[in-house]
């Protein structure tokens, strides 16, 4: 587990895991902190979540079924 206490650390664990793709939930697991407190982290240090569906049209696609990624 990473050591929270190291705010370099944390800064440097939240882009290496968003730039891989990681959710919010994924991170946070491994942390051992809550969902809110990641995104946090990420608005301070000016780090933006990749948006895995690009809009919401796609993800009423996705939900349906008819989700294309060449989209």
């Amino acid at each position: 587990m990473t050591d929270r206490n190291n705010i370099d650390n944390i800064e440097r664990v939240l882009r290496k895991r968003i730039e891989h793709g990681d959710s919010m939930h994924d991170i946070a697991m491994s942390l051992d902190v809550d969902k809110k407190t990641v995104s946090r982290w990420a608005k301070k240090y000016n780090i933006k979540p990749i948006n895995k569906f690009g809009n919401n049209r796609n993800l009423k696609a996705y939900r349906k079924g008819e989700y294309d990624n060449n989209n």
